[in-house]
């Protein structure tokens, strides 16, 4: 089965989530569809709380309208209970707020923690997670301290811990919590380095650590052995190691070009197939070893875009929710789902839920249409227009390879992928007099065709190579024009 690359920019989910974004969306546990969480700016925020269907069709929203001293609520994260339950964390200057609702949307239960036990206001609420008792865990950021509270379904206070996990260090941002296999470990963030404290679920502390010159964390994850990877940043992204005591490992800094579209932190991290870890900052994720190695740039976000939450919707996938800011035709939210294949470093969409008015595009069974992809004449490096056009082979650039130096005047290229026939459709849609060569090579760099674009119409039969991905590249007579990355799936 053939599947190539769209344009994943989306207009809206509806008119009323103008000037709007998904701040998170979340897969609910049964795969039956979406719950995500909304704000819509206005001169009260509104907060939406939506569910879909598995393709996007809304289900039922509900619109929350906090009230003084609330309005001001910043909500940081929802998720699901293993007894269906849904769950959406806020935090305000005046405390902590949790809902609680029904799969229909009303609420169950609320509570507000006025939480200023330790500094004059409240913290930040970070992550949550589902423990494998069904409880909620919650981690806090209250300047030097670091905290986590544990409910149950009914939002009934199980256990809570508070540690000084940065003395002397102001904190701020994001908490970030991970539960290992044994105990848990959640952190303050500062603006000199990182306290990581590490308890029990009953709030016993078993030892605390800061880090200097390290940067922000905002994410954790377990290694092998009980070490722990922290990622995060300032000006660079950083990745750190340290052992099941806390001892530091080593500590990485990634720069150019893996920061190329501004300051950037990892904000997540996830294992993958291979064995390596995928690490997502802002605008960007890349591979890297378990030594903290880059191996590859895998996808770089087009402009006015960036990254969401993101969370592993099961071994070989990828959930996020990409907030489009700035750019025509407005603040409009977008969801995109990737798929990453077994031992594979690239990542292309799986399923774009949402693209530029047009129906869901899906590469699944049953598909025989999709929207084309445009490669049209832009700035050079840039083609906002094109945002998958990325050539991960050893000793290429990592930057968008839409035009080169010396692009086509005055034609545009179309590909149409056609998954029925096992083929791509080439297209010129504006004359050119010269001759173009089409050219086919695997992820290797081993050409399995090639031939010239001699009419406006060229198909491409794809029915004969093996499974994997490829790079279709346009010449012109004075060199490289344009590339598109197609994937043959057996």
């Amino acid at each position: 089965m053939l599947f190539a690359q769209t344009v994943p920019f989306a207009k809206y989910f509806s008119n009323t989530l103008a000037n709007s974004s998904f701040d998170i969306v979340k897969e609910l546990n049964n795969q039956s569809g979406y719950i995500m969480l909304g704000t819509r700016y206005t001169t009260q925020p509104n907060i939406y709380f939506i569910k879909t269907d598995t393709a996007l069709n809304r289900v039922w929203s509900k619109r929350f309208t906090l009230l003084p001293p609330y309005s001001n609520a910043s909500f940081r994260d929802i998720g699901e209970f293993p007894t269906g339950e849904y769950y959406m964390l806020g935090m305000t200057s005046s405390g902590y707020i949790i809902f609680v609702l029904d799969t229909n949307g009303v609420v169950l239960h609320e509570t507000i923690i006025n939480e200023t036990t330790h500094t004059a206001s409240a913290g930040w609420f970070g992550r949550s997670k589902i423990c494998p008792d069904s409880s909620l865990l919650i981690s806090t950021a209250e300047y030097e301290w670091a905290g986590f509270y544990r409910f149950d379904n009914q939002l009934n206070l199980l256990s809570a811990g508070f540690s000084q996990a940065s003395p002397n260090q102001n904190t701020s941002g994001n908490a970030c919590i991970m539960l290992s296999s044994q105990d848990l470990l959640y952190s303050a963030v500062s603006t000199t380095g990182a306290g990581i404290v590490k308890s029990t679920k009953q709030g016993v502390m078993l030892w605390s650590k800061f880090y200097f010159n390290i940067g922000n964390v905002f994410s954790l994850h377990e290694g092998s052995g009980g070490s722990v990877y922290m990622g995060g940043g300032n000006a660079n992204p950083n990745l750190t190691k340290v052992d099941s005591a806390g001892n530091l490992l080593w500590t990485r800094s990634y720069t150019t070009p893996l920061n190329n579209l501004g300051t950037a932190v990892i904000r997540n991290i996830f294992p993958m197939t291979n064995g390596n870890l995928l690490l997502f900052t802002d605008s960007l994720f890349f591979e890297a070893d378990t030594s903290g190695n880059p191996v590859s740039v895998s996808y770089v976000l087009p402009q006015h875009y960036s990254l969401g939450e993101m969370r592993a919707a099961g071994p070989d996938f990828l959930f996020c929710s990409v907030l489009y800011h700035g750019g025509p035709p407005g603040d409009y939210p977008t969801v995109m789902r990737f798929h990453t294949p077994a031992g594979s470093i690239c990542l292309w969409p799986r399923q774009i839920i949402m693209s530029n008015g047009s129906s869901m595009v899906n590469s699944g069974a049953g598909v025989t249409a999709m929207s084309p992809q445009f490669i049209q004449q832009s700035v050079p490096h840039i083609d906002t227009l094109s945002s998958f056009d990325y050539d991960p082979l050893p000793g290429c650039p990592n930057h968008p390879l839409s035009l080169e130096e010396k692009p086509v005047s005055s034609s545009v290229l179309l590909a149409f992928p056609n998954p029925a026939n096992d083929e791509i459709r080439f297209e010129l849609a504006a004359p050119y007099k010269g001759t173009l060569t089409t050219t086919v090579s695997d992820f290797s760099g081993r050409v399995v065709f090639s031939g010239e674009l001699k009419r406006e119409d060229i198909r491409l039969s794809v029915s004969g190579f093996p499974g994997g991905i490829y790079f279709a590249r346009v010449y012109d007579d004075n060199g490289y024009v344009a590339v598109t990355r197609f994937c043959v799936i057996h």
